[in-house]
């Protein structure tokens, strides 16, 4: 298949963020070999259709980086032909709940959890996914605590592909999670790490109910992160929400009461603003600056109450976390149906007024 070039998409590398033109070529590869090994190229020029949409379902392509300021890498093999990119970025301290947050939101948006809101969901880089899976989602199904973010990663933790069932059109979700160390940090690694805010990213910016008050009040890791958007022309207009994880614990309380157990499957952006307002007067009564902040840094952004796993992890007798009640999440999509409104990605009247 061959497309002019004024056909061609133009594309941002998830990886080291250089733009190119997206040169679409089916004749050829990179696969990882059935032992894990280092990708090699397949050449599918005498393939049969089937097999050839297979394998590109499945394979590579090396990134031209034309900067040249990262090692060779490659992105997977359809990236530029499932849409406009739309990386979605998880930022707050450690112990905030990102990582839980991030593998749940994932978990439901697979499991038809987008459908009411008109949109499927499929895998976009299987392999990547397949490694998620195993070693995040598989962990919070079972009621296993997921182990801290670690530290110096420069990759993408999850690639998705959302389709609008109505139309058809589909766009690329790429989900980041990056340590609050890295956020600190100032060595090269780190500054590749923290790259991706420079790729005009959706945000989420985590704070966990009751924690500490110096967190409340200084939230480095969202401060850290707001500077360094500041390089970015268009920060300002970036789609942005605040998630208040861990909010289980707050249950009882007002006004997370009102929110924490609603069930949502629409957008409507009045009740999207009702719960923004609450629990912006409820972190302004607690003294939380600084996960606020991020509210009158966006021109639209919502705060929504959630939880991972609906309860705290305990220390088992085996020494490990586990949350003893089982994985119940709750309402950990409405963050990224707020994302989706704002960024285009959800349509309708209501979902053009999110984040107003």
């Amino acid at each position: 298949m061959t497309r002019r070039r004024s056909d061609r998409p133009r594309i941002v590398c998830p990886r080291c963020w250089d733009s190119f033109v997206w040169e679409y070529d089916d004749s050829r590869v990179w696969m990882h070999p059935d032992d894990g090994g280092a990708l090699t190229e397949v050449d599918l020029t005498d393939r049969g259709a089937a097999k050839r949409a297979d394998y590109l379902r499945r394979g590579y392509r090396p990134c031209p980086n034309p900067s040249d300021d990262m090692a060779a890498h490659f992105i997977p093999a359809n990236y530029g032909n499932a849409g406009q990119a739309l990386s979605i970025g998880l930022v707050g301290p450690s112990e905030s709940g990102k990582s839980h947050l991030l593998a749940a939101m994932i978990r439901e948006a697979l499991a038809e959890g987008l459908v009411p809101y008109g949109l499927e969901v499929a895998r976009l880089d299987l392999r990547r996914h397949a490694e998620f899976e195993r070693q995040q989602i598989a962990r919070l199904v079972a009621g296993r605590a997921i182990e801290a973010t670690s530290r110096g990663v420069t990759d993408y933790a999850d690639m998705l592909v959302v389709r609008r069932i109505r139309d058809g059109v589909t766009r690329t979700l790429t989900f980041f999670d990056v340590a609050g160390e890295d956020l600190r940090a100032n060595d090269h690694r780190n500054q590749i790490t923290a790259r991706f805010l420079i790729g005009q990213p959706a945000l989420i910016f985590v704070h966990a109910a009751g924690a500490g008050r110096e967190v409340q009040r200084d939230n480095n890791e969202t401060a850290l992160a707001l500077g360094r958007l500041e390089a970015v022309p268009t920060c300002r207009r970036l789609p942005a929400t605040i998630a208040l994880t861990m909010a289980d614990r707050l249950r009882f309380t007002s006004p997370v009461d009102r929110w924490i157990a609603r069930p949502s499957d629409r957008v409507d952006a009045a009740e999207r603003r009702a719960e923004s307002r609450d629990l912006y007067a409820y972190l302004y009564a607690e003294r939380a600056e600084g996960a606020l902040a991020p509210f009158t840094f966006f021109d639209r952004c919502t705060l929504h109450a959630v939880s991972a796993t609906g309860s705290d992890a305990v220390v088992t007798s085996s020494g490990e976390r586990a949350f003893v009640h089982g994985y119940r999440p709750m309402r950990v999509l409405e963050p990224l149906v707020s994302l989706l409104c704002m960024a285009g990605v959800i349509e309708g009247r209501e979902a053009s007024k999110v984040g107003r």
